[in-house]
């Protein structure tokens, strides 16, 4: 294992905040960045203070001289956030100045433990402290900040419209927030551009940048994504959502900065063609999602972080959660886009499930043009194959004109929970819904209410043309994985990505999958259906360590995988899809990655190398941070120097291997 040194936080530059109010006439068209930016420094006159348990990580809140609400994040004395504003766009007014403070409760001690099905880890628990600010305005517009601090991080939200003493909730309607975060303009990002809104987007699908400083990052008008990356000085930064629940809309950045300034911005009207409004509304109170600062001295302390789920609501404490099996998936469609309205083809991909030994096999879109009764006779095939069937569905419903199907059955919830007891009774596993292409308050209720459907249908889901995981897997574990990336199918739409697709890889693991399962569809072993592809065998093998998905979908066809040496058939019908625990031995956004993961006493490492020049790396350690080690013999699978061919050896871990170019290595 390479050593990660520690270095000390230096502080931030640049305090930024948003100030002036704005009239607002319509929910319709008013954004976040339509607020004044100003400078500020820290007021003199702070309100309170959260701080983790190890004593590092601070939460400050203040009131500025025109009473903005304006908060800080500190580590160890140095500012990871400098002085930046809070508040919220009300029906009729701006709360984000002329601000007072009527409570603070708190802090006092916070805990948070769950046990899951999937993803990085199967158990975890943490510690931090808590508090709860009252703000209040004049003319009567109130909002609570809920604060948490742990040593891992930092996290807020703003609950608005309690319920009066009579027990009546009273309608609220929130336009936007008025949030910011500041950094210094010198920081390093890794940022993904937002989507204009199209038949087809926002879907999280385009690549993001290589290491930028902010202060350089080119005008994106349409803003960028979450989450988002950071580093400065040793110091790594993701700042994320958590905790999205109806009614709430989902949040990219702003496209106006200054500086290292960034605001949250709400869904653009044009969104899901344009259905839906972009306002939150409701009746009170509404807890708005989390705003999530994740912070560490080395990159593994973002890889690893579980606070995404901690701040996320636990399952129904009666929901039987026996029923849900994570599992290795045969997919078809990536190779013939066809074939969904092929039996034979079906078949083949079925069968190839059953010889692995893997657990399901993805029937994808126009499926319904099958003759009547296919699909009950590929139940019983694959039934006599330990394998079970997942159905894809188009989304449906205004909110896209895609034609691909079925459609129209996901949208109604009569129409769609009636679906669901047809294909679980005929045996189906799960569901793959597609085309969402919107984060607006209505979307994100469809979400859940799938989610919900399901479980009471006991259905496993995976969304495509989705937004980003938020943690819902905690409330839903029968939410196995979401796309929100550009995955292997670009390979089949873009002729630019197999030159892209090293370096994003290596910058996944870093961004897009540390909030969640992610459904990229990896391991292409074979020559042809992957034009250009620069990515080696020994790459490819890795990604099913490197890359986490409760459902992680093999994309390659059966004649290439038998095709493979015995040792990385063994892999690949051996390799686990859901975790004890997880461990980034080494690595940097976009060039190199080094992942350990567990299932029961058994440590899996994927290697990848996201450049063109040979790297030297340790697979294993003799000590890993979390107790454990990843010492011992095992079976390895490389590529040799050219990266033509996989050599195949038995060694004791840890041992140094060296990647070829685009190249990758496993150990098991």
């Amino acid at each position: 294992m390479s050593s990660r040194p520690k270095y000390q936080l230096v502080p931030m530059l640049v305090a930024l905040i948003v100030a002036a109010a704005c009239t607002i006439d319509s929910a319709n068209d008013q954004r976040a960045s339509d607020a004044e930016i100003v400078e500020l420094a820290w007021p003199d006159n702070e309100i309170a203070t959260a701080t983790s348990p190890d004593g590092l990580v601070m939460f400050e809140l203040a009131l500025s001289p025109t009473g903005t609400p304006t908060y800080r994040i500190t580590r160890d004395g140095n500012e990871v956030i400098a002085p930046s504003s809070l508040g919220v766009q009300l029906r009729d007014l701006d709360a984000s100045s002329a601000m007072t403070v009527a409570d603070v409760a708190g802090p006092e001690p916070w805990t948070s433990s769950f046990e899951a099905v999937s993803g990085k880890r199967s158990s975890s628990a943490i510690e931090g402290e808590a508090m709860t600010v009252g703000f209040e305005h004049a003319d009567g517009a109130a909002f609570d900040l809920e604060v948490v601090v742990t040593d891992g991080g930092a996290a807020f939200r703003y609950r608005v419209g309690a319920s009066p003493a009579d027990g009546a909730n009273e309608d609220v309607l929130i336009r936007w927030e008025r949030t910011t975060f500041s950094l210094a303009p010198e920081a390093t990002s890794w940022m993904q551009p937002n989507d204009a809104p199209t038949m087809f987007t926002p879907a999280y699908e385009q690549l993001r940048s290589p290491a930028t400083p902010v202060a350089d990052l080119p005008a994106q008008a349409n803003g960028w994504t979450l989450p988002a990356l950071f580093e400065h000085d040793g110091v790594w930064l993701l700042v994320a959502e958590a905790g999205l629940t109806p009614p709430a809309a989902g949040t990219h950045l702003a496209p106006e900065r200054v500086g290292g300034s960034f605001l949250f911005d709400p869904p653009q009207q044009g969104e899901g063609e344009g259905v839906g409004d972009t306002a939150v509304e409701g009746p009170g109170p509404i807890n708005l999602p989390w705003r999530v600062f994740v912070i560490g001295d080395e990159a593994a302390d973002i890889v690893e972080t579980d606070l995404i789920r901690h701040l996320s609501d636990p399952p129904d404490d009666n929901a039987d959660l026996e029923w849900i099996r994570p599992g290795r998936v045969s997919w078809s469609w990536w190779s013939d886009h066809a074939s969904p309205r092929d039996e034979g083809e079906l078949r083949r991909f079925i069968e190839l499930a059953g010889d692995f030994g893997w657990e399901y096999s993805l029937v994808d879109a126009n499926w319904n043009e099958l003759p009547d009764g296919t699909i009950e006779e590929l139940v019983a095939f694959a039934t006599e194959r330990d394998v079970e069937l997942l159905l894809w569905y188009n989304s449906g419903g205004p909110n896209n004109p895609v034609t691909e199907a079925p459609r129209d059955l996901m949208f109604d919830q009569e129409v769609r929970r009636a679906e669901m007891a047809r294909i679980a009774e005929l045996g189906i596993a799960g569901i793959k819904v597609d085309f969402f292409h919107s984060d607006k308050p209505e979307s994100i209720e469809r979400y859940h209410s799938i989610l919900q459907d399901a479980m009471d249908h006991e259905l496993l889901v995976v969304f495509h043309g989705s937004t980003v995981p938020r943690g819902w897997s905690r409330t839903y574990p029968n939410l196995m994985t979401m796309e929100a990336v550009r995955g292997a199918e670009f390979y089949t739409f873009s002729s630019d990505y197999a030159e892209t697709a090293p370096q994003q890889n290596a910058t996944l693991p870093f961004t897009r999958n540390v909030v969640g399962s992610m459904d990229y569809t990896p391991v292409i072993v074979g020559d042809g259906d992957s034009p250009g592809r620069l990515t080696t065998t020994g790459h490819e093998l890795a990604l099913a360590v490197v890359f986490e998905s409760a459902l992680q979908h093999f994309v390659d066809t059966p004649e290439h995988y038998r095709a493979l040496p015995q040792e990385a058939q063994n892999f690949l019908a051996d390799v686990p899809v859901a975790w004890d625990d997880t461990v980034l031995l080494d690595g940097v956004p976009g060039v190199f990655v080094v992942m350990a993961r567990r299932s029961g006493d058994a440590w899996w490492v994927g290697a990848i190398n996201g450049t063109d020049e040979p790297r030297t790396v340790t697979l294993g350690s003799n000590d890993t941070r979390n107790s454990s080690n990843t010492a011992g013999s095992a079976t390895v699978i490389c590529d040799d120097a050219a990266g033509e061919q996989l050599v195949i050896s038995t060694a004791s871990l840890p041992t140094d291997v060296e990647l070829a170019p685009y190249g990758g290595c496993v150990a098991f």
